[in-house]
């Protein structure tokens, strides 16, 4: 039941939460995804300078880290998050490592009429798909999405209309969203 957040980033459970204020997997520049949902962008880092998100004492994210090494959350060994031309992380820092790829045929982590998907099931499962349009993503049972979509991870949704965020039974929300 540890939440950890940073300052009033909604952001973290004690398992998976990814949200900011009124924002999924976005920090104050919305960097991860803005109105298009676009889960990357350009020479951008997953989190603004105070925006870090952790669980535990794993980083997520950090002006100068990269999104995965270790014990990082959003990956681990060879796993990538990347979109066609876009990385997840900092100028050379790579979501990625090895050759397991989140995105799908043409490696876009979900944009409109995007599928992501992960051969290891790491955002989604090898046939699970992450598209804008739905804005479905999911790892097995994860799934995560923006505005109408749904996040989950297993039994975790977090959505961005009600800015619900939840791992398992937690619910983590912002301002007038729900939080348990």
């Amino acid at each position: 039941n540890k939440i950890l957040c940073a300052e009033n980033k909604i952001f973290c459970a004690e398992n998976k939460i990814l949200c900011a204020k009124n924002k999924i997997l976005c920090a104050e520049n919305k960097i991860l995804c803005a109105k298009n949902k676009i889960l990357c962008a350009e020479n951008k880092i997953l989190c603004a300078e105070n925006k870090i998100v952790c669980a535990k004492n794993k980083i997520l994210c950090a002006e100068n880290k990269i999104l995965c090494a270790g014990n990082k959350i959003l990956c681990a060994g060879n796993k990538i998050l990347c979109a066609e031309n876009k990385i997840l992380c900092a100028k050379n820092k790579i979501l990625c490592a090895g050759n397991k790829i989140l995105c799908a045929e043409n490696k876009i982590l979900c944009a409109e009429n995007k599928i992501v998907c992960a051969k290891n099931k790491i955002l989604c499962a090898e046939n699970k798909i992450l598209c804008a349009g739905n804005k479905i993503l999911c790892a097995e049972n994860k799934i995560v999405c923006a505005e109408n979509k749904i996040l989950c991870a297993e039994n975790k949704i977090v959505c961005a209309e009600n800015k619900i965020l939840c791992a398992e039974n937690k619910i983590l929300c912002a301002e007038n969203k729900i939080f348990g």
